[in-house]
């Protein structure tokens, strides 16, 4: 239903307030440090609200990392239009690892990922391998 106040849905758009400050918090800070109780105040919400709008911790990484995918994949998809074989291919990978590598938070996340950083929540995460595969 749309607020007449906010000009839109008032539950989605707290929670895309919820996962845009969980993002840049997980960039500044990777997101084995994302606390609920700081997202929350750094919202101006109470955690009850957080979990209310974006669920938990899992759920949030998991619509943080879903929306920085679809950014790359939307690129993609834009670069390759019109192209066809190895081209197409290539393209497509040239685009996509500029992109994660141009990223922020990405850059964490493979660092995180390389030096073995408690990041095996990420591999039991279903967005990498859909990312991977689109």
């Amino acid at each position: 239903r749309k607020d007449w106040l906010i000009g839109g849905d008032r539950r989605v758009e707290a929670a895309e307030r919820i996962y845009t400050a969980a993002a840049e918090m997980a960039a500044r800070d990777g997101f084995d440090a994302l606390d609920i109780d700081a997202l929350a105040a750094r919202v101006h919400c109470s955690r009850a609200t957080v979990y209310r709008h974006a669920g938990g911790k899992a759920q949030i990484r998991d619509a943080v990392l879903a929306r920085l995918a679809a950014s790359i994949v939307a690129e993609v998809r834009r670069a390759v239009d019109g192209l066809t074989g190895a081209h197409r291919v290539l393209t497509a990978i040239t685009v996509a690892l500029q992109r994660i590598r141009a990223d922020p938070m990405f850059g964490l996340l493979l660092g995180s990922l390389r030096s073995g950083g408690g990041m095996a929540d990420l591999t039991q995460s279903p967005v990498p391998a859909a990312f991977a595969t689109e």
